[in-house]
């Protein structure tokens, strides 16, 4: 994946990235609610997979944000030009399995290659992989990690 280094002498954040890099494991995760009712109804109107095409819409919000593509290296901040995303998908044994995605393209291309990856990572019937298919740490780093699985308020309850 294509990246840049950082020139961290003219980083306005050279403090922030000193005390984080300073901690056993540095990252930020985040949970938002988000109101997609317009979304919803959109996807529904055009019998559209529901979570590939917000896994699209999530992935390029999140591309937008250079901070989000931005990952510690070698002492120092690097910037991919886009970052893939990484989700589970459920399996039939009551399993998952691991799904890698690009949404470096425009959403007609995306969303039949996204079928085809899921379905894909589903034959691979769990999280068994082969070493030559296995992310190593460098790949791993330009992942998003979206958690496709709702997550609800203490109290709320679930229609």
């Amino acid at each position: 994946m294509e990246y840049k280094s950082l020139d961290m002498e003219a980083y306005n954040r050279k403090s922030h990235f000193e005390y984080f890099s300073s901690l056993s494991y540095p990252y930020v995760g985040t949970t938002v609610n988000v109101e997609i009712t317009n979304a919803f109804e959109k996807i529904k109107e055009r019998r559209l997979p529901f979570f590939l095409t917000f896994c699209y819409l999530v992935s390029r919000a999140a591309n937008s944000v250079v901070q989000f593509r931005q990952r510690i290296m070698d002492g120092g901040i690097i910037e991919f030009k886009d970052c893939m995303t990484s989700h589970t998908v459920a399996l039939e044994d009551e399993t998952y399995c691991y799904c890698t995605l690009d949404s470096s393209m425009p959403f007609s291309d995306y969303l039949p290659y996204a079928v085809r990856a899921q379905e894909s990572a589903k034959m691979q019937m769990g999280i068994k992989e082969e070493k030559e298919e296995t992310l190593d740490r460098e790949a791993a780093r330009v992942l998003l990690y979206l958690c496709p699985h709702p997550v609800f308020a203490p109290g709320e309850e679930v229609e």
